[in-house]
């Protein structure tokens, strides 16, 4: 059975996690946003996605400020950590394809992540990858907020997945 410091730990591993995904969806949301023209050619110009350059022009980057923005919120928290494993495994992917595939690559990431070398990226993108799986193992199945006035949950989910009241747990 998880002790309250486990549950406290998992919250905060999750927390973090959430908190770095914000951060770089956001982050490199608008700077795609701010450098538009520079995005579309770049897109433009990839062997692998000049098709599809009109539409990715606006959904990547929507689609990274909507996963930042339900990050936020408790109730989409996992989805939106599914949808973080999904985009990361779609742009390292991308990249996968472009370094064995391709002669020409264009760099159509934002701000400082376009500083990166490719392999650099490469690394970058599996890090991220294995933080969203790792956040996804360990999402608390019930996540209660925890008041300055409250030491501990009330509920907790034994090994079963039953939801428990802690009055009548060992953690008392």
């Amino acid at each position: 059975m998880e002790t309250f410091q486990h549950i406290k730990l998992r919250n905060l591993i999750f927390e973090v996690s959430c908190m770095i995904f914000i951060l770089l969806f956001a982050y490199a949301a608008v700077s795609k946003l701010l450098e538009f023209d520079k995005f579309r050619i770049q897109l433009t110009q990839s062997p692998v996605l000049t098709s599809l350059a009109d539409i990715l022009v606006w959904v990547i980057p929507i689609l990274e400020i909507l996963i930042a923005l339900a990050l936020f919120t408790t109730h989409y928290r996992l989805i939106a950590m599914y949808l973080s494993f999904s985009l990361m495994l779609m742009f390292t992917a991308y990249i996968l394809i472009i370094l064995n595939l391709s002669p020409y690559i264009p760099c159509s990431c934002g701000g400082i992540l376009e500083k990166l070398n490719w392999k650099a990226h490469l690394v970058f993108n599996m890090i991220l990858l294995m933080i969203s799986i790792l956040s996804i193992l360990i999402y608390p199945k019930f996540h209660p907020p925890i008041s300055r006035n409250q030491n501990k949950p009330k509920y907790y989910r034994d090994e079963e997945g039953d939801t428990e009241n802690l009055e009548k747990s060992r953690y008392n």
